[in-house]
């Protein structure tokens, strides 16, 4: 007896789901899963060829001069404005200025007072009256001297004209006359001379208009002067806008020549500082284009241009650290990179650039 086939017995939809589930879902997920993955990684994980820092202004208040902080304007992390007052700083030691200040005055009416005549003064004045009445012995010798070369010389012009003398005998009169008379000259200056010396160095001629006197006062003069100066508080202003990122001291302080009291940063970015570790992967040049990509949950990506390039390897520190290690230090190759106008940078944020041509519709900035 030949039996007939059965009919199939129709699966149930949940079986058909469950072999689904078990044979093809999976597959799907993990092409998909891997699919994602290539395009995220492609998105914002590219490798850069660079790490680099955005930077802007900074400055440092300090003092020129040492004193007390006895003012603080600003706190920590507040915007200020150029020139806004931030600091001001006073003598260490104000009674020791005024007291210094007070002796100065002193000596100065002690200048005024007593215009007397020191002993080297004294020893110079009895030499210059020796040479003074040495040279008005030697001016009335060499004046009767020309008396009778004056006298010698009519004599023998008088023989010349009568026809006793000869014309030489003319000429050496007239050429003792002329020694004569320079010599008369030359001792009248000299008397001249050691008589202008002697005014000056006269001890009833010293008044303050003398010029030793006012040679003294004037150095009096700018001793007080500085001394008053530096009574006066110093203002220290800030140099640029920005806001307060740190302070070194507080009122009350004494404040060294040259030290830091507060310091300022910008929050504007004026480049992008960046090493090329060895070895060197590119060899940049000034003009080439830059990617520039931004760290973050929202990466922007801008196009910029080398500015300049270092001339020299030079040491810096990596932007990545084992935990629990400080921070490693490795050699680069320096280079500054314009900051791309639709990227919004703080200074001191790491961007990843990546050296090289810029795509086809982007736009790099000096």
């Amino acid at each position: 007896m030949k039996l007939e086939p059965l009919p199939p017995i129709p699966s149930p939809p949940a079986q058909w789901w469950r072999m689904f589930r078990v044979r093809v879902l999976p597959a799907l997920a993990f092409v998909g899963v891997l699919a994602l993955t290539v395009r995220l990684w492609e998105m914002n994980m590219a490798s850069p060829t660079v790490v680099g820092t955005a930077s802007g202004p900074r400055a440092d208040i300090i003092s020129p001069r040492p004193g007390r902080l006895s003012e603080l304007h600003v706190s920590l992390y507040q915007p200020v404005q150029a020139g806004q007052p931030v600091a001001l700083v006073e003598a260490v030691d104000p009674a020791v200025l005024s007291n210094t200040v007070r002796l100065i005055r002193a000596e100065m009416n002690a200048i005024l007072a007593d215009m007397g005549y020191p002993t080297d003064d004294r020893l110079r004045y009895a030499q210059y009256q020796l040479d003074w009445l040495r040279e008005r012995a030697d001016l009335l010798s060499a004046k009767a001297q020309l008396g009778y070369a004056e006298r010698e010389y009519e004599r023998v012009r008088r023989l010349v004209e009568e026809g006793v003398a000869s014309q030489d005998a003319l000429d050496i009169a007239l050429r003792d006359l002329e020694q004569a008379r320079q010599l008369v000259n030359e001792k009248q200056s000299a008397v001249d001379l050691a008589a202008k010396l002697l005014e000056e160095l006269d001890p009833h001629q010293r008044t303050p208009e003398s010029p030793q006197v006012k040679a003294a006062l004037a150095v009096a003069e700018e001793r007080l002067r500085l001394a008053e100066a530096e009574l006066q508080p110093l203002v220290l202003t800030a140099p640029i806008d920005g806001v307060v990122t740190a302070i070194a001291k507080y009122p009350g302080s004494i404040v060294a020549t040259a030290e830091p009291i507060v310091t300022i940063a910008s929050s504007h970015v004026d480049y992008i500082v960046g090493f090329i570790p060895q070895p060197l992967r590119v060899e940049p040049v000034e003009g080439m284009e830059v990617e520039v990509r931004s760290r973050g949950i929202h990466r922007s990506v801008g196009y910029g241009r080398v500015l300049h390039v270092g001339a020299r390897i030079e040491l810096f520190d990596a932007p990545l650290r084992i935990r629990g290690l400080g921070n490693a230090q490795q050699r680069g190759l320096p280079i500054i990179v314009s900051v791309p106008p639709n990227m919004k940078l703080r200074p001191g944020e790491l961007v990843d650039l990546a050296l090289g041509p810029t795509p086809a519709g982007a736009h790099a900035t000096n």
